[in-house]
């Protein structure tokens, strides 16, 4: 009897990995530049599909937290749209846009040079990529860790679509909607996709009883799609995204023990406050008590609650198979965005830490590359890269 417990374990432990190995055999991914199946790829890469973020309702990159092992995705809190990555112990240590990336997030081929704005907002996506360690070679500076791929879903020349709507707490209210169209059959497709994400803020601010880090972003997007009738081994695809966010600052907790330099006792009638202050989580002697999270959610703030930042991008995909240079690719990216913050760091009535940040910049970039079989063991890849960046950053802290 044991030994056929024994060979019915073995012939079910056979069949799940049978069934495993054909879901892998499906999972195509693009980290060498080319498309390949994942189990022929020499490098540790996991691979998120569209359908999996859909299920997620996940709405911007740090939602897929959680799904990847070994991978923290979080933000600066006084820069709420950076993209803060640590992967394997490396991570981004500095938001503003001189520190560079150790992470680098590319969209649809092209990199996000600036680390603000480079938490992308996530719908219509075909499948996202994260390639563990150092990728320089093929995806040159600025990915000493890694690489997070995001790859949005092309037209695909026939007319269909999908929507879907969200509601949750926090008034939170989502929609998705994308949208293919014919224009010229076989030749020229189009696609428009929209997406709107609202909530409330969950935080009371107590100078004036009102909800703090509320969220307000709408991002759209185009794409034409143009392959010659005369020459069938070219296409071209250009994409046009607007993206808006307006929303509320970030929040600040005040978490300070007695002895702190902001600590302010729990019940204390700050001047301008309309609410009395509330307890620190973190009240009580450190050796012997923890930091809780409270019922209810207060911070204080006496400067605007603005999080405002516009985005605009223009991507344009060209391909030529089979040329006698190989498969040919080009891809021109460009950038720009304006980002106006003000948050209070104190978290207290009182006009104690604050910072006012203003952000404007663009990103050029320009890759040629190409892919060429040798023979059926050996695969070259050449290619050049040009990227233009300029910004102007203007950060007030201030200190009382």
């Amino acid at each position: 009897m044991k030994q056929f417990k024994s060979l019915v374990s073995t012939a079910l432990a056979l069949c799940v990995s049978t069934a495993a190995q054909a879901q892998l055999e499906e999972v195509v991914v693009t980290a060498q530049k080319r498309t390949e199946n994942l189990q022929d790829v020499p490098i540790s890469v996991a691979a998120v599909t569209g359908e999996a973020v859909e299920k997620m309702h996940a709405t911007s990159l740090r939602n897929i937290q959680g799904m990847v092992p070994n991978v923290q995705i979080n933000n600066f809190p006084n820069t709420p749209n950076s993209a803060v990555f640590t992967i394997r112990g490396i991570g981004v240590l500095e938001p503003d846009p001189f520190a560079g990336n150790t992470v680098s997030i590319v969209q649809d081929g092209v990199p996000q040079y600036f680390n603000m704005g480079a938490l992308l907002d996530l719908f219509d996506v075909e499948s996202i990529e994260i390639l563990r360690g150092p990728q320089g070679t093929l995806f040159g500076a600025n990915t000493t860790g890694d690489v997070i791929n995001v790859k949005t879903r092309q037209p695909t020349g026939e007319f269909g679509g999908r929507a879907e709507v969200t509601a949750g707490k926090w008034g939170r209210r989502d929609a998705k909607v994308a949208v293919d169209f014919p224009l010229i059959e076989n030749v020229l497709a189009g696609k428009a996709a929209f997406m709107s994400h609202e909530r409330d803020g969950w935080i009371t601010n107590t100078v004036d009883g009102s909800d703090m880090d509320s969220r307000d972003v709408k991002v759209v997007r185009g794409y034409l799609h143009w392959t010659p009738e005369d020459s069938p081994s070219f296409d071209a695809t250009l994409a046009l995204e607007y993206a808006e966010s307006r929303n509320g600052a970030p929040a600040i907790t005040n978490g300070s023990r007695p002895g702190d330099l902001f600590f302010v006792p729990a019940g204390t009638q700050l001047p301008g406050a309309s609410l009395p202050m509330y307890a620190s989580p973190c009240a009580g002697d450190p050796l012997t008590s923890r930091c809780r999270a409270p019922d209810k959610y207060y911070s204080g703030s006496s400067v605007r609650d603005q999080n405002d930042m516009d985005t605009y991008c223009v991507t344009l995909n060209a391909n030529w198979s089979e040329t006698t240079i190989g498969d040919v690719v080009s891809i021109t990216g460009y950038k720009k965005f304006d980002l106006h913050n003000y948050t209070d760091n104190d978290g207290t009535a009182l006009f104690g830490i604050d910072t006012n940040r203003r952000t404007n910049g663009w990103q050029f970039s320009q890759e040629l590359r190409t892919s060429l079989g040798v023979s059926d063991y050996w695969n070259m890849q050449a290619g050049v890269f040009y990227m233009a960046t300029n910004y102007d950053h203007d950060a007030d802290y201030i200190y009382c």
